[in-house]
């Protein structure tokens, strides 16, 4: 009975100086865990290897804003540096739930209240500006632009240049100016008429201003029939903008439009009165084909969205963010 059980202790102990001579030797594995993220709905960060064409596994569940990149890709095209940049921008604004556009006008608004700054110095309080207007309710829309401000600012720099920032009729166009900007928000304050007494610079200008004004207090009628003069007046520096104007109060008028029966109408005079600003190539055709591209949404949604997608499958343009 001793035989069995001596054999049995000296075969364990035999064993265990066997395994404990060998070698220490680690699993094939990796000794710690590292998490591995899975994207079903945006591509890996950062997002500019995927609009510079490292697309990785492209899968169905990626937004079209995502997944259009890929299209352009896997059918031959590419992306420049620029179109990059602006798709890395809407991605992030997209997946972070912020605006595609910086609206914010503040840093504008701020320039032109600078500006006419050096020809009311002495002036105690600068007036305030609000740039968004109620419309039934609370309903509120950007009425004054950030265009409009550079504008006025570009231009008093001018009239300062040219007349001083003393001369009586600048600052009688700083007023009637004030007066335009005061419709951005509310009421209907319309700067007094030309008359014989101003320069002829003034008498233009002023009539320009009134047709702004006319425009901001929601008159559209009588700011389309203003602007329409003044792109017939060939002696005008305000003619070119304000042919491309008409077309833009007409869309003005459409969009805040409660006539639903009247509102296609409207964006089709529209339409045809900006075909002729973009058909003449001058300074403000890109921006006439802009609007005709949003009326073309607005009123022919079908159509416009085969020729964009016709469009952004090969190439983008100077409105590709957009």
């Amino acid at each position: 009975m001793k035989k069995p059980f001596q054999f049995i202790f000296s075969l364990l102990i035999l064993s265990t100086l066997f395994f404990s001579s060998l070698p220490n030797v680690n699993a094939c594995g990796p000794e710690y865990v590292e998490p591995v993220f899975e994207y079903k709905h945006a591509p890996e960060n950062p997002y500019k290897n995927y609009a510079n064409g490292k697309l990785g596994i492209v899968k169905p569940t990626y937004p079209r804003v995502v997944l259009f990149a890929a299209y352009r890709y896997l059918n031959g095209g590419a992306f420049s540096d620029t179109e990059q940049k602006a798709l890395v921008e809407v991605w992030e604004a997209y997946f972070n739930k912020k605006e595609y556009e910086n609206n914010d006008i503040s840093e504008t608004v701020k320039a032109w209240v600078e500006k006419r700054k050096k020809v009311f110095a002495k002036e105690e309080k600068t007036p305030e500006i609000y740039v968004e207007r109620s419309y039934g309710g609370y309903d509120f829309f950007p009425n004054c632009t950030k265009n409009a401000f550079e504008v006025a600012t570009q231009t008093l720099e001018k009239r300062i240049g040219s007349y001083g920032s003393d001369n009586k009729d600048v600052k009688r166009w700083v007023s009637a100016q004030d007066k335009v900007f005061q419709n951005c928000a509310s009421g209907k304050r319309i700067p007094a008429g030309a008359d014989a007494s101003m320069p002829e610079w003034l008498q233009k200008d002023r009539k320009y201003q009134i047709a702004a004004a006319e425009f901001y207090s929601l008159n559209f009628d009588k700011a389309k029939q203003l602007f329409a003069e003044i792109a017939a007046d060939s002696d005008s520096i305000w003619q070119d903008v304000a042919a491309y104007l008409v077309g833009r109060t007409l869309i003005r008028k459409a969009s805040l439009s409660k006539n639903k029966a009247q509102i296609e109408t409207i964006y089709m005079e529209a339409e045809q009165e900006l075909q002729t600003v973009a058909a003449s190539g001058g300074k403000y055709a890109d921006a006439a084909e802009d609007l005709i591209g949003l009326i073309k949404y607005r009123i022919r949604p079908e159509e416009r969205t085969r020729e964009l997608a016709a469009s952004l499958s090969f190439f983008g343009g100077e409105d590709f963010r957009q």
